[in-house]
C-alpha cells in the first residue's frame, strides 16, 4: 500500500500544481487544494482520474 499512496500523491501533487493549485493541507490520501478558477480544479479533477486509472494498474 505504501508505493500505492506515494505514487498516487505524486500524481495528484503534480497535476495539482501543473494547473496552478495550492495545496494547503494533506490527510492520508486526502488533499485540500485551492484554484484561481473553477475551470482549473476541473481540468486538473480530469487529469488526475485519467493518470491514477492507469497508473496504479497492478501496483501492490
Amino acid at each position: 500500500m505504501g508505493l500505492s499512496l506515494e505514487l498516487h500523491d505524486e500524481i495528484l501533487r503534480d497535476e495539482f500544481e501543473a494547473r496552478g493549485g495550492y495545496v494547503f493541507t494533506t490527510a492520508g490520501d486526502s488533499f485540500a487544494v485551492a484554484f484561481g478558477r473553477a475551470s482549473d480544479a476541473v481540468a486538473a479533477a480530469e487529469a488526475v482520474q485519467v493518470k491514477l486509472s492507469t497508473a496504479l494498474v497492478g501496483v501492490s
